[in-house]
């Protein structure tokens, strides 16, 4: 069993994870400027999905989680 937390303070929204033996930590979701014109995104919250989250979810529904409420939700109630 695991549960999403929500943290959000103005334009600052974050999600947490806890399962029943671990404490609270944070999805990891970053985004970084490679160049002037380009940005590029640590999505580390699909692997650290993929190693709580072993019910039966394939890492293809992993893979396309997009880091918001909605799509992460979906997941944990799954």
């Amino acid at each position: 069993k695991a549960s999403l937390l929500y943290y959000e303070n103005g334009n600052l929204r974050r999600f947490f994870f806890t399962s029943n033996t671990d404490e609270v930590k944070q999805l990891v979701y970053k985004s970084y400027y490679i160049n002037q014109s380009q940005i590029a995104y640590n999505e580390d919250f699909k692997k650290q999905l993929a190693e709580v989250l072993n019910c039966g979810i394939d890492n293809k529904e992993i893979q396309i989680l997009n880091y918001n409420a909605k799509s992460l939700t979906k997941i944990f109630n799954k």
